[in-house]
């Protein structure tokens, strides 16, 4: 879990600093005429920063959960009583 936590961090870094350069590239691009060209390239630039947060979102929001759940099943198990027997070998 802490690596996948780690990864997160850094995949959250890395898209914060896309997202970030994506939307200076669009507030550039408003300074281009408005005319269907600029529009399209306001609109993907934006749509593209938030792409390259999908990652680190899915990272934080779901991919712990099955981490957390396995860790719980692993907790249960260490719990459970163990009886080691000799071995008969009459049988």
């Amino acid at each position: 879990m802490r690596f996948q936590l780690r990864e997160g961090r850094s995949a959250l870094a890395i898209g914060l600093a896309f997202l970030i350069l994506c939307m200076t590239l669009r507030q550039l691009a408003l300074i281009l005429p408005i005319d269907t060209l600029g529009r399209i390239l306001q609109e993907g630039l934006l749509i593209l920063g938030w792409v390259a947060m999908w990652r680190p979102l899915q990272i934080f929001l779901y991919d712990w959960w099955p981490i957390r759940h396995q860790a719980r099943i692993y907790d249960k198990l260490a719990e459970i009583p163990v009886e080691v027997l000799p071995y008969d070998r009459t049988d």
